[in-house]
């Protein structure tokens, strides 16, 4: 209680100073030859799901420049976008993190952005808003903002309502003068090392001959991750009830070493191998995390884990119309804990039922 205190005196306090000091610069309309996208997010499916709103974006305002602030991790999936004109990375680490920041408030002020885009992570301190106002663009679009005088552009979010790209994106667009219908796909491409990476991996591990289920059972938390028994359960029983079906393990950090060798397993620590893993797939069962959005990406049909568990309490009610996935028609097992909650009969059964429909 005494922290939400304290950060709605600092709120109120830096909306006052910010107000009273906007007074004295300088209005002006003009067209908009330069924007900025603030989204410092890490997370692969974040950015995957962004991808739609920087074509969207670059459709509206074809003449302007647009250039990317990021953490440094997501980059990849960004990079030959032809949309994006220069892509400007944050380090992970937190002090590394401030002072990139220090720096590179100057240099974009130094910039003169006509627009600034702070989406959709924003509104939640007054030191990102003091941010905001020191790059001193023209037109500033930030989400959950309210009394700050230099917030051109006020998008009200609801997160957990509905799926990210009708609850900001789309509603962004429109804001900023955009006609919709939107077609909402993502555009990622692999580049060629890559893709002939895993195409080598198929090749020696002899899986040309059948189709791929790309099995991936580790998430951002244990939450989301299945244990190593109830895996080689459900390799088993995907393998013995559906053998046109090579079920491939997708890992990054688990060791599956233990194994029996005729199980294939995929490791990789890079997004980019993953996402090229997926393209070459056939099929996706996986838990709750970026290769979701990566299997959307690639339109794979898939079966999809959920935990409704989250940090400080906060629960997104992940279904179906939730989630506003670009593929009708996926499978979604939800738990109220831990997928590992979702019984294997229930993950078997549901994934062979999905596989017989999509076969037919």
């Amino acid at each position: 209680m005494l922290k939400e205190e304290g950060n709605l005196v600092l709120s109120t306090v830096t909306k006052y100073i910010l107000n009273f000091f906007y007074r004295f610069r300088k209005k002006e309309t003009k067209e908009i030859k330069k924007i900025l996208f603030l989204f410092p997010s890490s997370a692969v499916g974040d950015t995957v799901v962004e991808t739609f709103f920087i074509r969207e974006i670059k459709k509206l305002f074809p003449q302007a420049k647009l250039d990317i602030f990021i953490l440094k991790p997501s980059a990849v999936l960004l990079k030959g976008n032809p949309a994006i004109n220069r892509i400007f990375t944050m380090p992970v680490n937190k002090y590394k993190k401030l002072c990139c920041l220090a720096r590179r408030v100057l240099s974009f002020r130094k910039e003169r952005y006509d627009l600034i885009l702070d989406l959709p992570h924003s509104g939640y301190a007054p030191f990102r808003q003091i941010y905001l106002y020191l790059i001193g663009s023209a037109k500033v679009m930030s989400c959950n903002v309210g009394g700050y005088d230099f917030i051109t552009h006020a998008v009200q979010w609801e997160e957990g309502k509905e799926h990210i790209t009708k609850a900001v994106y789309i509603k962004a667009l429109k804001m900023l003068g955009a006609e919709g219908p939107f077609q909402v796909y993502y555009d990622l491409k692999i580049p060629p090392a890559e893709q002939e990476a895993v195409s080598s991996f198929w090749e020696t591990n002899h899986l040309n001959a059948k189709k791929v289920l790309l099995f991936n059972t580790e998430g951002s938390s244990p939450f989301r991750t299945l244990s190593n028994k109830r895996i080689l359960e459900i390799i088993y029983a995907l393998q013995k009830n559906c053998p046109q079906y090579q079920v491939l393990l997708l890992a990054y950090r688990k060791n599956f070493s233990e194994f029996p060798q005729e199980i294939p397993v995929f490791y990789t620590k890079s997004i980019l191998l993953s996402a090229a893993a997926v393209q070459k797939a056939d099929y996706i069962l996986t838990v709750d995390t970026g290769v979701v959005h990566l299997a959307d990406a690639f339109h794979k049909p898939m079966c999809v884990l959920f935990s409704a568990i989250a940090k400080e309490g906060f629960l997104r009610p992940h279904v179906e119309h939730f989630w506003g996935s670009i593929n009708k028609g996926n499978c979604y097992l939800k738990s109220n804990a831990s997928v590992n909650d979702i019984s294997n009969t229930l993950i078997i059964n549901t994934t062979l039922h999905h596989l017989c429909r999509k076969e037919g």
